[in-house]
């Protein structure tokens, strides 16, 4: 079951083909194979495939070295024949510097463990995503958990994302749980994909990292086919526990120009590629640069997560979770929660002009603010246990007084 050309992300029985899967990510227009390369039929661009994964990256900034991560990927391909799954990410962060082979092995047991607590995710937040004989998108997938955990619920994805190496490690990820692998190395803000191709995107803890915020959501609005679902998470910028890539606490406070300045201030490290949101922001995003309608979450946290905290912060995210079962805190909650989710549907019409539109032009919302005749499963909302009048979604224009962020030019 594959992907194939202007279906409108329907999936076909076929024998996977490169070039049915994948267009030319600068032009995107179709790609011709030839043995271990694709060629663009336009633009004449030409991109090597590495054990069946091509690489479809634009040159561009990005937190990697594209030649040192293909080097790294061939290194993979020859020196991990044969070894066990674990085996092979271990192999995949040894690779990297700055690890010690205690993290190596925490981190190899947190790859190996997500695909149950995402199988989780597929069930519950994630489930409007996945319709049967259409495609999914993970756009940032890295070592492919979600696609594995999709495949286990009996659904396809295909996965993008920057880093050749985990792709290849994705790769197996995937086949050890029963799934078909097609994936390609392509930067977020420039897919290989034809307009409209996707019935749905999912991408997890991604925007925070991306080069270009605006150029990365004005690509998945034109991959996703009009009525897709999009899913979205990332860390809140204004959040009031302490930054979860460095454990420093109010980073999202302080002035971007200001930020790394404030981290190698406090704890030495460097702060690379990471722009975490606001919901205010992310709300005048999506409704500058897509066609998206979006809700917003009030995650809980995970409890595979707090048990892995000490016992303060164990103590907080306990309390939390309680606070998020309650309606009249949902507001606070996305403002200065430690993270949030979106899920939106792709419209025909651009969302800026549709929430623009008088209060009671609205699409009729509901008492809670979701539209009553909104294509997403209103099941998702009882993602944290809670019931349809006191659930924990919100629909984006109600929550615009949240800040006084404006366009992204305004942002500081």
């Amino acid at each position: 079951m594959v992907l194939l050309k202007n279906t409108g992300g329907v999936l076909l029985p076929a024998t996977p083909k490169l070039t049915e899967l994948w267009c030319c990510p600068r032009c995107h227009s179709d790609l011709q194979q030839k043995e271990e390369e694709l060629t663009c039929l336009d633009c004449a661009n030409v991109y090597p495939v590495f054990d069946g994964i091509p690489d479809l990256r634009l040159p561009g900034e990005s937190w990697i070295n594209y030649e040192e991560d293909r080097e790294q990927a061939r290194r993979f391909i020859e020196e991990t024949r044969g070894l066990a799954l674990p085996d092979q990410i271990r192999w995949c962060f040894a690779a990297r510097e700055g690890f010690t082979p205690e993290q190596i092995e925490v981190r190899v047991s947190q790859v190996l463990s997500a695909v149950s607590h995402l199988t989780r995710q597929v069930d519950e937040w994630l489930g409007d995503c996945f319709t049967p004989g259409a495609v999914s998108l993970d756009l940032g997938c890295g070592p492919g958990q979600l696609i594995a955990a999709a495949a286990q619920r009996g659904h396809s994805m295909m996965g993008i994302d920057v880093r050749l190496l985990w792709l290849l490690a994705a790769k197996r990820v995937i086949l050890a749980h029963g799934g078909q692998p097609i994936l390609a190395a392509a930067l977020a803000e420039h897919m290989p994909l034809r307009s409209a191709s996707v019935k749905a995107v999912v991408s997890l803890d991604v925007i925070e990292h991306v080069a270009d915020v605006a150029a990365y959501l004005a690509e998945i609005d034109r991959v996703t086919a009009s009525g897709g679902t999009v899913a979205l998470s990332t860390p809140n910028r204004y959040s009031l526990a302490a930054e979860p890539h460095v454990g420093v606490w109010g980073v999202g406070w302080v002035p971007r120009r200001w930020q790394k300045q404030y981290v190698r201030w406090r704890k030495n490290v460097d702060y690379p590629y990471t722009c975490l949101l606001s919901v205010g922001e992310m709300h005048s995003l999506l409704r500058e640069y897509t066609r998206l309608r979006p809700f917003m979450l009030v995650p809980q946290v995970p409890d595979y997560e707090i048990r892995r905290f000490p016992s303060y912060r164990k103590i907080l995210a306990r309390v939390y979770n309680v606070a998020a079962r309650v309606g009249a805190l949902r507001l606070p909650l996305l403002a200065i929660g430690p993270f949030f989710r979106v899920v939106a549907v792709k419209t025909a019409t651009s969302y800026a002009r549709e929430v623009g539109k008088p209060p009671g032009e609205m699409n009729n919302l509901r008492p809670d603010g979701v539209p009553s005749n909104h294509p997403i499963n209103h099941s998702i909302i009882n993602t944290c246990n809670l019931s349809a009048s006191n659930d924990n979604a919100l629909y984006a224009p109600d929550i615009s007084a949240l800040t006084t962020q404006g366009k992204r030019g305004n942002r500081d």
